[in-house]
Parts: C-alpha cells; sequence; structure tokens
C-alpha cells in the first residue's frame, strides 16, 4: 500500500473521531480517486466534491484551542480557489530541532516526514523531557498581509504528508511572528523569516503556550525559557541535560 497521512489521522480513533477516520483514504490507490476521495463526501450518490462535508472538510474541537485567535470560528479554510474547504487544527507534532520544508528536517524529534516511528526507549532524553506535540498560533497580521498566505491555511488533511501542515520545531524562538520592517526586508531575508514562521510553535495564551510531552503529561511552557532547554526539549535523544524550566 503507498500510504499518505500523519499523526492528525492517526490520533483520530483515540479523540472519539472513529467516524473520521474510516471515512479517511490512506491508499494513495485505492479506488475511486485514491488521496483525492478525501476531497469528496463518498457517503452519498454523487458525491460531493469540495463541499463542507468532504472528509477533509470535517473538523473536531479537540484539536482547536479557542485562544488561537487566527483560527476561523468555523475551523475551516474557505477561501480557496477552486472552492474548497478542509478543517484546520490548533497543534502540531514535534519534528525536533528544524521541521519545515521536508527537506530540511533534522528528524531529532519524534514525529516527521516520511518516518516509521519510535519506540518510547529510543527517547533517551527522557520521555518526561520531550515534546510530543504543542500548539501553533495562527495569528500573524504582517504574514498574513505580505505573504499572500494565511498561516490557517495549514491544515492537518489537505497535504496529508506536508511536514508543515503538521509539524514544528524548536529552532525558532515561541510566539515568533514577522516583524513589523517585514516588507523593508531584502527578498532573502524575508524567505528565511517566512519559512521560520511556517515552523514554529506558540499560542494566543499569555506568556507561552502548551505542550503534550511523549509520557503524556502536559505542560505550559513560556515563551521566556532558556533557548538551549527549549532546543533539548525538542530532541529525543541529544543528550542534552535539561533541568528546570
Amino acid at each position: 500500500m503507498n500510504r499518505r497521512y500523519n499523526w492528525v489521522v492517526a490520533l483520530l480513533p483515540y479523540v472519539e473521531q472513529d467516524a473520521i477516520y474510516r471515512r479517511y483514504t490512506i491508499d494513495t490507490t485505492a479506488p475511486p480517486a485514491g488521496w483525492d476521495n478525501n476531497r469528496a463526501d463518498l457517503t452519498v450518490t454523487p458525491p460531493v466534491v469540495y463541499g463542507p462535508t468532504a472528509t477533509i472538510a470535517l473538523t473536531f474541537k479537540t484539536l482547536v484551542c479557542p485562544s488561537d485567535s487566527g483560527m476561523p470560528s468555523d475551523g475551516k479554510d474557505t477561501t480557496q480557489s477552486p472552492p474548497q474547504q478542509w478543517a484546520l487544527v490548533s497543534y502540531k507534532g514535534n519534528a525536533g530541532t528544524v521541521s519545515y520544508p521536508n527537506g530540511n528536517q533534522t528528524r531529532d524529534g519524534v514525529l516527521y516526514y516520511n518516518h516509521t516511528g519510535h519506540r518510547v526507549e529510543e527517547v533517551t532524553d527522557g520521555s518526561s523531557n520531550t515534546f510530543f506535540m504543542g500548539e501553533r498560533a495562527c495569528r500573524d497580521p504582517i504574514y498574513d498581509q505580505y505573504t499572500g498566505d494565511k498561516l490557517h491555511y495549514w491544515g492537518w488533511a489537505y497535504y496529508a504528508s506536508n511536514s508543515g501542515d503538521v509539524l514544528n520545531g524548536t529552532s525558532v524562538p515561541m510566539n515568533f511572528v514577522l516583524p513589523q520592517n517585514f516588507a523593508t526586508l531584502p527578498a532573502a531575508q524575508q524567505s528565511l523569516l517566512v519559512t521560520q514562521r511556517r515552523s514554529n510553535f506558540g499560542s494566543g495564551h499569555p506568556g507561552g503556550a502548551n505542550f503534550a510531552l511523549v509520557d503524556g503529561s502536559v505542560r505550559f511552557v513560556r515563551d521566556g525559557i532558556a533557548p538551549a532547554t527549549y532546543a533539548a526539549l525538542g530532541t529525543r535523544a541529544g543528550g542534552e541535560v535539561v533541568g528546570d524550566y
């Protein structure tokens, strides 16, 4: 089977979303249209393509944070041309130091592009010292104004294997946003900043963001955390001593 999916799809049965999981086509060769089945509602005849009941448009509140003020109120992106909709989430998995784009990933986290999985015993930095997933903040007015893109466009289901949709890293400071002088910067610097903005954790909560660790615990991590400590929490086997944070 040629599979195309991500950690959000794999999680669905465990967050009371088995109905969505059973509709989701993982096999890219499955009839009638392979992975593109997900752009339609195949439970009706004839199938409804690109509509609000398409598999990729089905939302669930478990992974949408009310503080994510950049997120549309219905949790969907409905702005695309040709018209289509897809569901959004406020959380991304931890890919390690660098998460985006796919080809630049450091692959030292617990979730990353084209990985085969890790056992808990492979997380030698300690399951209580390693991020599994964390919040991402969609709101960034400068990004929305100047890039021709919006961060909330990056949804869990559309390009299911694109790391930018579902993964972040710890090389970029938490809650980083594009600077006010972005439009005056050289093109190369703009490109770098946009890449960084697409790959950092953050939230709408004052002072930090929530993270789930590999041991299943949840911590609110303040955005004043030491950069070295924050980076260490992103790696599964870096050998760093994390200490208090």
